[in-house]
C-alpha cells in the first residue's frame, strides 16, 4: 500500500482504463476510486487506486495498493483523512 499526501496538489496520477474509475463519497468527499483490473473470489489482479482533496485544508490523498479492491482502497483513503 503507498499513501501520499500533498498539500496544495490539484491532481493525482494512476493509470486505468476508463471502465475502472468511478467517482465515489471518500468520507464524505467528492473523489475517485479505481478497480483492479479483475476480482474473482479471493483473488485480486491489478491494483486500486482513491483519491480525495480535502477542500478545507487543501491536502490531496491518493492510496494505490496492489492486489487490492477498490472498496479496501476507498477505506484506507477515508482512515488516513480523520
Amino acid at each position: 500500500v503507498t499513501i501520499l499526501r500533498a498539500k496544495g496538489a490539484n491532481s493525482a496520477a494512476a493509470t486505468g482504463s476508463a471502465g475502472r474509475w468511478k467517482e465515489q463519497l471518500i468520507g464524505g468527499r467528492p473523489g475517485v476510486v479505481m478497480a483492479p483490473i479483475l476480482v474473482v473470489g479471493d483473488h485480486v489482479l491489478g491494483a486500486c487506486s482513491a483519491a480525495v482533496i480535502d477542500e478545507k485544508t487543501g491536502v490531496l490523498t491518493q492510496v494505490i495498493a496492489t492486489g487490492g479492491t477498490a472498496d479496501f482502497c476507498r477505506r484506507i483513503a477515508e482512515e488516513v483523512q480523520k
